[in-house]
């Protein structure tokens, strides 16, 4: 009897595991979070002992994770790994992928404490329930910025990958409450609504089911749309090779290419051009140059360009620096990354350690970067976009921080996905956090991708795919106009 007690608890924890990654992972799952979470509060309270529910719960969020970051096996064969084998290159991958998954999971230990409410109501239940789901996720991240330290981080809760508000968005009715607290807000709806159905396993599975069915429906109704932006805009996207891949006459050769694009996108009437993430239109070029340039083509009045690009600010400090070029005014707007990625643009302390014989790989050279300080100005005009940089989009209150008390007419979100060689896993997952952070801060978000799709989200969290203006083997310009 015990042994088939064990069993049986295995697979539930298997089971609620694996519903939690598939939320994140399949855009017509987004639903399954709640029935992983009825289970794991199920599992949790009915425990034998503490100590098993706390492993039962760090199970599932390691299972979820080990879901959710699969997109980071996507990078094997890693090309900017420039001298290491390929079975050193799939064991470090295997390390990040784990590790990540791991620190992040361990947060669910958290949940432990709902036995600590064991006996009263199931209202004080279902709202401690809600709390411990926000607060796990957030010590997951913690625990991963502690994992990942390094020169280029802090301690944080920034990596919000796999958060269940994110896959919350696609219920068409939660969207409501969104603006009141992002994915915080709708992480606490998801755990009230998954301890109701988890009363209901324990009552009627007939009603459970019902509920399920309910809430899945509901989440197929939709507010009306809002509007885009009252501007036109075109989005870059390229198909470029990461730039650790390329010499010095690629990389030209390559800005030479964006800038026949960006002459084409202001040509066509775009009030605004943006540029993927470290696209380099005007790297090294004098700032006078690329004014007389800018002027000279053909353009709306006031059209602004957007770039970003490694950029030195001392003997041992690079920033990845974004570049807002208002064309009639002659004046640069700036802004820096402020969430470095690690083994990507810095090495971790950890990682420097274990991968210390590959000291000499020219690979490492380039992860440097450290986290800038320069931010848009309050007082910058609203055609001014805020800029929400490649990850930072995951973080909680990056993108209402980017945005202040301003009121841009629109946000950019420049990314580049060059060193996957399959990204569908992550393109969802970035799908569900734009839409988060576009009704979150009430500011249309628009995504400029290398390697990645162009994407429009209104301030109500809708995607719009724009229309194609020109497209080429390495670039294609996006239109997106509400005119």
């Amino acid at each position: 009897m015990y042994h088939s007690h064990r069993r049986h608890t295995t697979m539930l924890t298997l089971l609620s595991g694996i519903l939690f990654g598939m939320a994140n992972l399949v855009p017509a799952f987004w639903w399954l979070s709640i029935p992983a979470l009825a289970l794991l509060a199920l599992l949790v309270e009915t425990a034998a002992r503490r100590r098993s529910a706390v492993f039962i719960a760090v199970s599932i969020g390691i299972i979820k994770m080990l879901l959710v970051m699969s997109w980071a096996l996507t990078i094997y064969p890693v090309d900017w790994f420039t001298d290491a084998p390929h079975s050193l290159q799939l064991a470090a991958l295997m390390f990040c992928w784990i590790g990540t998954s791991v620190t992040i999971g361990a947060g669910f230990g958290l949940f432990g404490a709902l036995r600590l409410v064991k006996g009263r109501s199931w209202v004080i239940r279902a709202l401690v329930f809600a709390i411990l789901l926000v607060a796990s996720e957030n010590f997951g991240a913690l625990l991963f910025s502690i994992f990942s330290y390094g020169p280029g981080s802090t301690l944080n809760t920034n990596f919000g990958f796999g958060m269940t508000g994110f896959s919350m968005v696609d219920h068409g009715l939660l969207r409501i409450v969104t603006p009141y607290g992002g994915v915080y807000i709708l992480g606490i709806m998801a755990g009230l609504f998954a301890y109701g159905l988890r009363v209901l396993l324990a009552t009627n599975i007939y009603y459970a089911a019902l509920f399920v069915c309910i809430f899945v429906g509901t989440g197929y109704l939709h507010a009306p749309r809002a509007p885009l932006p009252p501007i036109r805009v075109a989005a870059i996207g390229t198909s470029f090779p990461s730039f650790r891949t390329q010499t010095y006459a690629d990389m030209r050769n390559d800005q030479r290419l964006t800038h026949e694009a960006v002459h084409t996108a202001l040509s066509a009437g775009a009030e605004m051009v943006v540029l993927t993430e470290d696209q380099r239109f005007g790297y090294a070029i004098d700032s006078n140059t690329l004014y007389r340039e800018l002027g000279s083509t053909t353009h709306a009045k006031n059209a602004v360009v957007v770039d970003s690009y490694r950029t030195d600010t001392g003997a041992e400090s690079v920033v990845l620096r974004a570049y807002v070029y208002d064309t009639d005014a002659q004046k640069t707007y700036t802004q820096d990354k402020k969430f470095l990625v690690p083994i990507g643009e810095y090495v971790p302390s950890l990682f420097s350690m274990i991968l210390g014989t590959l000291q000499g790989n020219a690979a490492f050279n380039p992860m440097k970067y450290t986290i800038g300080a320069v931010q848009i100005p309050q007082d910058a005009p609203a055609r001014i976009p805020s800029i929400l940089f490649c990850f930072e989009n995951i973080a909680g209150l990056f993108a209402k921080d980017a945005v202040g008390t301003r009121a841009p007419l629109l946000m950019v979100h420049p990314v580049s996905h060059s060193w996957f060689h399959y990204h569908a896993v992550l393109d969802n997952e970035e799908r569900q956090t734009l839409m988060v952070q576009a009704l979150f801060t009430g500011v249309p978000i628009l995504q400029a991708g290398n390697a990645a799709p162009n994407i429009l989200y209104a301030k109500d969290g809708t995607s719009y795919r724009g229309t194609t203006y020109t497209k080429t083997d390495r670039y294609t310009i996006t239109l997106f106009d509400a005119h």
